[in-house]
């Protein structure tokens, strides 16, 4: 087996790893060589099958600030290369049926407002002009952020690596990690198919397969897979308007429009303290995995009362993907217990919107050796201090 060195080694190529790439490679002197390594081919694991949103309706300043940088970054990148991106700003609609929710909606836009982000609080007659095809008699009010809006993940992801090895970074694909290689309690590498990779940093960013990854360096982290299951129905008849990303906060239910006609539906489930059945993350390549019975009830369910005139819409196709949660539904950034080995994992549900920027983040420390407050408010350490508090 060949021995090859790095001085930084990215394992996982979905689009945590491809953004850190690019920003390391945005960042890093010269002669800093940089390896990502990923098991199969970019964006083939839970990337590919986010249904990709940017949402600014959030309720602290920190969720927004990362939302405008990633947006920022994707923009950018857009500007040189739109049809990669293929950001499509249809918009996003929180809509909340009780008084408590909409409490709470009417402080988080404010909050919003003040931070820039152009949202308009709509009672049910202006929902209603947006979206004629939601049932609102249920609704008491809505946040909607027009700007707001998908990408294409598969393109964007792509995009982050082809731009990180323009720079000199190197994409190995088909090469996964089958072993740590650890020095005086330190790693210095690991082992793959294709040899030896030696390097002073690793950073695991493997989604659905880090906690795998973990346990092969003798570590247990808090997270735990979740099935993101999606339906694609196909109306017959073209709908006459838009079909903005909405979520209701209650039930979590979203839908959105899809390139061709389609209209996706889903269910943001990141509760981390649910009981969830094990799952492999190898089963999860490709596209043969389907929403189970239980879910398809569920969003049959949802059309009933938020959507009639879809009830009649055949299928036109479904998939899982695998959230990797955390237990407060954020990303864990930075160093792990064993020296040598950092991590970007356990987005919940958000990487795409979050990732780019958070990205940014761990590559300046990783370069710099200092923590902003990002990584001090997402380090590892934050819930040994909450059990330590309890």
């Amino acid at each position: 087996m060949s021995i090859q060195t790095a001085d930084i080694l990215i394992i996982g190529g979905g689009i945590i790893g491809a953004s850190l790439a690019y920003q390391l490679a945005l960042r890093k002197p010269s002669d800093l060589k940089v390896v990502l390594l990923e098991k199969r081919g970019l964006a083939e694991g839970t990337t590919g099958k986010s249904v990709a949103t940017i949402d600014h309706q959030q309720s602290t300043p920190l969720d927004i600030e990362l939302r405008q940088q990633s947006r920022t970054i994707y923009l950018e990148l857009a500007g040189e290369f739109p049809a990669q991106i293929g950001y499509k700003p249809i918009g996003f609609l929180h809509t909340v049926t009780t008084p408590r929710a909409k409490e709470i909606l009417e402080r988080d836009i404010a909050l919003q407002e003040r931070m820039g982000v152009p949202v308009e609080f709509l009672n049910p007659e202006e929902l209603h002009e947006i979206l004629p095809i939601l049932r609102t008699r249920e609704i008491l009010a809505a946040g909607f952020c027009p700007k707001d809006g998908y990408l294409d993940p598969y393109g964007a992801t792509h995009l982050f690596a082809h731009q990180a090895q323009k720079r000199g970074v190197e994409i190995r694909t088909d090469t996964p990690v089958t072993e740590f290689l650890v020095d005086s309690e330190r790693v210095c590498g690991v082992r793959t198919s294709a040899g030896e990779f030696q390097a002073a940093i690793v950073v695991n960013t493997a989604g659905p397969w880090a906690q795998t990854i973990f346990q092969r360096a003798g570590l247990r982290l808090p997270l735990k897979l979740v099935r993101g299951e999606i339906l694609a129905l196909k109306p017959e008849i073209l709908l006459p308007h838009t079909l903005p990303m909405t979520l209701n906060r209650e039930t979590t239910f979203y839908f959105r429009e899809e390139t061709g006609g389609i209209v996706l539906l889903g269910r943001l489930d990141t509760d981390y303290n649910a009981p969830r059945p094990q799952v492999d993350p190898d089963d999860y390549y490709g596209w043969e995995q389907r929403p189970g019975d239980q879910h398809r009830s569920f969003v049959f369910r949802m059309l009933q009362s938020h959507l009639p005139a879809l009830l009649d819409a055949p299928v036109h196709k479904g998939w899982v993907g695998l959230r990797t949660v955390t237990p407060d539904a954020h990303p864990i950034l930075g160093p792990t217990p064993l020296a040598g080995l950092l991590c970007a994992v356990g987005f919940s549900g958000t990487g795409i919107q979050i990732g780019p920027a958070c990205s940014a983040y761990l590559a300046e420390y990783i370069l710099s050796g200092e923590k902003t407050e990002v990584l001090k408010t997402f380090g590892l350490d934050r819930f040994f201090r909450e059990q330590a508090q309890d």
